[in-house]
């Protein structure tokens, strides 16, 4: 009988023969040793002759964001698809000489999951810097607009006031303005919390309240803090040892460690602090920071810095067993969020088993999103059993 094994590895050809030890179970009436005519005259499969498969016209691997998953391609005529990491097991021969194409969506860096701390400076020279005007100032209407730009179900904010010490804080993340404020503010008017200042300018206030927060925020939501001061800290409290450990060590959530973006702004001062220690880098190795001059760019700004985008992607791939990666940049074929690149051809005379592939792109923020997976080669389908 010819068995095909469920893995589509290995094909194994068996010839049963029975031997001179007395009736076997099935074969009752037949003699010891002697197999009937019909046995005698059935065709034993030669294990080295290999399936022939009609090749592929094409093959599409594509890959899913996991957050937001769209509907993958459907297969076509001229077009089988594949999706995710794997591993894919495919007959050799349905691939020779077929051509495969990567295609997939990436994941909006919006709509991950997002924690966000605002840590605003309250002390006295706020008043000249910011001041109030009604019932608003620039630092309310930068938090303001940062929500509204953010807030799309998967981001949510807590707000942390210093000024001598830390001058009032909410209690928590909320996933709405309007339950952020109420808790802030005790119910009463917000220009109140964040536009009225007196004291010194005590970072290190600000910075630690932001720390505990985080702590019982969400696991898999990236930690970002939006840090608006005039600067001039205290003596002694500037913060830098806090940020430092925010941003090398994390913070801890359930016993493990989340690193915390820092992106800071200046208004109107000449301290350099909050630029060279307090911020994190971007990507590109450039501080997250911003001068304003004037309290109406200060929504721009803090909302520019808040705005994440994709800012490197690739797809390496190789055949099992090599070492180097053919690289291709994801960035020169993204549209939009979806990609597909050129075609490639892939090589099955050369001994090894498949190709394996790392999918990594990165935001802004240098939060990184990486998978990979195999595509196996095999001389039987995984799909198909034949049964004796």
């Amino acid at each position: 009988m010819q068995v095909r094994l469920k893995t589509g590895i290995i094909v194994v050809s068996i010839l049963t023969i029975l031997g001179g030890c007395g009736n076997d179970a099935g074969f009752t009436g037949q003699s010891p040793g002697k197999r009937s005519t019909d046995d005698a005259t059935k065709k034993v499969p030669d294990p080295k002759v290999e399936e022939t498969f009609e090749p592929y016209a094409a093959l599409n691997w594509f890959w899913q964001c996991d957050t937001s998953p769209v509907p993958k391609p459907a297969d076509k005529p001229s077009e089988h698809v594949v999706e995710g990491t794997g591993p894919h097991s495919i007959a050799a021969g349905k691939l020779k000489g077929t051509p495969v194409i990567f295609s997939g969506h990436l994941c909006e860096p919006q709509r991950r999951q997002r924690d966000i701390v605002f840590v605003v400076d309250v002390s006295g020279s706020m008043n000249e810097n910011d001041p109030r005007v009604g019932n608003t100032c620039g630092r309310l209407q930068a938090i303001e607009s940062v929500m509204a730009s953010v807030s799309n179900g998967n981001a949510n904010f807590a707000i942390v006031t210093f000024g001598t010490g830390n001058t009032r804080s909410s209690s928590k993340l909320f996933d709405n303005q309007a339950a952020l404020f109420a808790d802030v503010s005790g119910g009463q008017n917000i220009a109140d919390v964040l536009c009225d200042a007196a004291g010194g300018t005590n970072y290190d206030a600000g910075l630690t309240r932001a720390a505990e927060l985080l702590q019982f925020s969400r696991e898999k939501a990236g930690k970002e803090v939006y840090f608006v001061s005039d600067g001039k800290p205290n003596g002694g409290q500037d913060g830098i040892a806090i940020a430092t450990s925010m941003k090398n060590t994390g913070v801890a959530i359930n016993g493990a460690l989340h690193l915390v973006t820092i992106a800071t702004v200046m208004m109107a001062g000449v301290d350099e602090v909050l630029e060279k220690f307090i911020a994190s880098v971007d990507s590109n190795g450039k501080p997250m920071h911003a001068f304003v001059s004037q309290t109406a760019e200060l929504a721009k700004v803090l909302t520019e810095l808040s705005d994440n985008e994709i800012v490197g992607a690739e797809l390496r791939y190789r055949q099992i067993g090599t070492t180097d990666y053919t690289v291709l940049n994801l960035l020169d074929y993204l549209q939009g969020f979806d990609f597909v690149l050129p075609s490639i051809n892939i090589n099955l005379e050369n001994g090894t088993e498949g190709l394996e592939v790392v999918y990594e792109y990165f935001d802004k923020q240098d939060n990184r999103y990486t998978t990979g997976g195999k595509l196996l080669w095999t001389q039987v389908s995984s799909e198909e059993v034949i049964k004796p």
